[in-house]
């Protein structure tokens, strides 16, 4: 009895522990910072630290994200432990918009759920904003690669290619890598568009992969954590080129998305004038099996 009252003792003391370490990150004993954010994940249905991270006085004000799954297997976007705070990495939101834009039949209605907010993942006790949408993030393709690679290109990370994710939900638009015709060039451009005006557009909060604003390649490498070289630097030569039109593109649709006033619902309302003032701004286009890798809708 006494030994299960001490391991008891020793696991509030470390659940305590690491919530008072978290007050120095949510910078507790200073000003406060603005859009401060904490990242974790949870293999329990109801697990005590976060928990006491939820209820702590301290960082339930900061915006809390949860990056819902590990290496292990565990998956828990949209049934994560939220106590109406918590935030996701929604990578469901990634899947399906990216399946969507590459063509493959059958995401229609899934992807009308994504520029809604995800409300089949967050709809009873969160809001359209606890959905963090994002197409890529620090590992996988960068959007660029997204529209250049079929298959993964990881030899330089000396593991003989087995690192890495292998399904990435990515077309090449024809011809793989990065020297192929115009024409499969000039298809990747609007590809490339229209996956970040699905960004833009979504109900949710957008997370941009840096670099990505002005095209950035790894050369189809989907797993550079091992690389301190050019692969993972940001290339401002590149970002400033006159060319890149789609910087240009992006900071208007940054600013589209920061300007709407029918982009951030506060609810999942669907039947009130405000939703359906949004929904009114898009037009659907019913794409036949000749153009079912173009532009899917437009503003």
């Amino acid at each position: 009895m006494q030994r299960a009252e001490t391991d008891t003792s020793y696991c509030s003391y470390f659940l305590s522990l690491v919530v008072i370490s978290l007050w120095d990150g949510a910078n507790a004993f200073g000003a406060p910072i603005e859009g401060d954010l904490l990242t974790t994940g949870a293999p329990l249905s109801s697990p005590p630290l976060i928990d006491l991270i939820s209820n702590d006085p301290i960082l339930c004000g900061v915006k809390l994200i949860a990056e819902a799954w590990d290496a292990g297997g565990l998956y828990q976007v949209g049934t994560f432990p939220h106590w109406g705070i918590w935030s996701e990495w929604n990578g469901k939101y990634r899947d399906t918009v990216r399946q969507f834009i590459k063509g493959t039949d059958g995401f229609a209605g899934a992807f009308a759920e994504c520029l809604c907010g995800s409300p089949n993942l967050y709809q009873g006790g969160r809001k359209p904003w606890h959905s963090i949408n994002f197409i890529c993030a620090h590992d996988g393709f960068t959007l660029a690669d997204l529209v250049t690679y079929n298959n993964k290109n990881n030899l330089s990370n000396g593991e003989d290619n087995n690192d890495g994710e292998n399904h990435n939900n990515s077309w090449n638009c024809g011809q793989e890598g990065e020297f192929v015709s115009t024409s499969v060039k000039k298809l990747r451009k609007p590809q490339m568009r229209n996956f970040f005006l699905s960004l833009m557009v979504s109900q949710g909060v957008p997370m941009i992969y840096m670099g990505d604003e002005y095209g950035h390649t790894k050369g189809g490498n989907n797993n550079t954590y091992c690389h301190d070289n050019y692969l993972n630097y940001f290339r401002w030569d590149k970002k400033e080129e006159s060319s890149s039109d789609f910087f240009r593109f992006c900071r208007l649709m940054t600013k589209f998305h920061r300007l709407s006033e029918g982009r951030n619902l506060h609810c999942f309302e669907y039947e009130s004038f405000t939703f359906q003032s949004y929904l009114a701004g898009l037009s659907w286009i019913q794409m036949g099996a000749s153009c079912r890798h173009q532009q899917a809708f437009t503003i």
